[in-house]
């Protein structure tokens, strides 16, 4: 009996291990169990008659009592019983369209494979070819830095109306002379008082001492005066000095406005300035030069020997006037002023007025000296220029004041007595004035 109790807890024991083992496990146990009875340990009970019937009703019992094995359901949630996908379309129509989003559905169960079906789009309007993109949407940069601006000179200031230049440069070029030699427009300041100068024209001033200082703008006139490249240049002004305003640039380079006393022109060249203040016709080599008020010509000679311009003469006889070309000789290298010259003639109300060429600066560079001279001023309105030191004289000229300024005269000298006061040339040849401090004061 004690044998037999003891097979019965061996085999609960038994049980119990292959029922917590995994299914597969124990199968495989209960499998080997029942194929192997030697293993469970009966070695020692007689006779084998009895251990082979104990051994039949325990493989019934097992197969009777196993507890059944649990059924295998699949994991929640790992297979969704319908699934849903959508895939994404682009597509470009030249109209607005109405394109069915393609739709798929799939079921499936545990164990079934799943079937995807994908319908084809149906769009309603065409749809058109986008085109290529043949040329770059904008400038592409340059790899190189911009360099900074050149700085241009400013182009000529266009020449207004002659006529007008020459109203506006009209009256006899005397006193300081200032001569601008450039195609630019000058402007500069003296004593207070600023002045503008065209191109290649010159101006006359009368300045109170005999030096000052002037400053000249040494860029065009029309330059703004911000610009950093233009500034004021101070100089020294002489009275009854001759100069000249030119460009001190490098060719190319940015305009340079400076000014410098005249000097003589080239060994094979003359130059003459008009200071008659009118437009005057010269004659050289047979042409005909017109020369505007305060303005240069420049004459190339063919050699070094003198030359001949033809200068008009002219006799004024009542309202009528007869005129003729008069040579006169010039020298290469110098520079000469036009004058006018005015002189009574043999006749009762007539008069001679000639041109005159007179040395400037000479062929060496030094100024031409005339004759010492003193300006006086008017007490009246007017005066009467006589051909002689004397009321018995003919009247050959009338100086005349403004309306609201008594005029001005150059005088060179006086007679023996000192009551008649000789004029300078360009107002009269050979000219008297009255010196009586009731008319003129000197």
């Amino acid at each position: 009996m004690r044998d037999f109790a003891y097979f019965i807890r061996a085999s609960l024991l038994l049980g119990a291990l292959i029922f917590l083992q995994p299914s597969s496990v124990r199968a495989s146990t209960v499998s080997s169990s029942l194929s192997q009875p030697a293993a469970i340990g009966l070695q020692n009970t007689e006779p084998s008659s009895l251990r082979t019937a104990l051994l039949l009703q325990q493989t019934q019992t097992i197969s009777t009592t196993a507890t059944p094995l649990p059924a295998l359901v699949a994991p929640i949630g790992l297979i969704s019983p319908t699934i849903a996908i959508s895939l994404p379309v682009t597509v470009e129509v030249t109209a607005t369209p109405t394109v069915e989003t393609p739709s798929s559905e799939s079921s499936a169960t545990s164990g079934e494979a799943v079937t995807l079906t994908v319908q084809p789009l149906t769009p309603s309007a065409d749809v058109s070819t986008t085109q290529l993109i043949s040329e770059p949407l904008g400038t592409p940069l340059s790899s190189e830095a911009p360099g900074a601006p050149e700085a241009a000179a400013p182009s000529p200031t266009p020449t207004p109306d002659p006529s007008l230049l020459d109203a506006a440069y009209a009256g006899v070029l005397e006193g300081t002379i200032v001569a601008n030699r450039t195609e630019w427009n000058v402007t500069f300041f003296v004593d207070g008082v600023t002045y503008n100068l065209a191109p290649m024209r010159s101006l006359g001033l009368q300045l109170a001492r005999l030096s000052t200082v002037m400053s000249l703008y040494n860029c065009d006139a029309n330059t703004p005066v911000d610009n950093e490249s233009c500034f004021w240049d101070p100089y020294l002004f002489e009275q009854e000095g001759f100069y000249e305003v030119v460009n001190g640039a490098e060719v190319g380079g940015p305009i340079s406005l400076v000014l410098q006393e005249a000097g003589s022109p080239p060994t094979n060249q003359v130059w003459i300035q008009n200071r008659t203040g009118e437009r005057e016709l010269l004659v050289f080599e047979g042409q005909t030069y017109e020369l505007p008020p305060s303005a240069v010509q420049e004459f190339a000679l063919p050699g070094d020997a003198p030359a001949l311009i033809h200068l008009r003469g002219c006799i004024e006889v009542g309202d009528e006037s007869r005129c003729e070309w008069s040579p006169q000789s010039v020298e290469s290298g110098v520079y000469y002023g036009l004058v006018e010259l005015v002189s009574a003639g043999g006749l009762p109300n007539s008069q001679i007025t000639t041109l005159e060429l007179r040395p400037v600066i000479d062929d060496e560079g030094t100024t031409v000296e005339g004759p010492v001279q003193l300006l006086c001023r008017l007490q009246v309105p007017a005066v009467n220029v006589r051909s002689g030191p004397g009321l018995q004289y003919l009247i050959i000229a009338k100086i005349r004041g403004a309306e609201n300024e008594p005029a001005s005269v150059l005088v060179n000298g006086r007679d023996e007595v000192g009551q008649w006061l000789t004029v300078d040339e360009r107002i009269a040849t050979g000219g008297w004035v009255t010196g009586s401090t009731s008319f003129i004061v000197c």
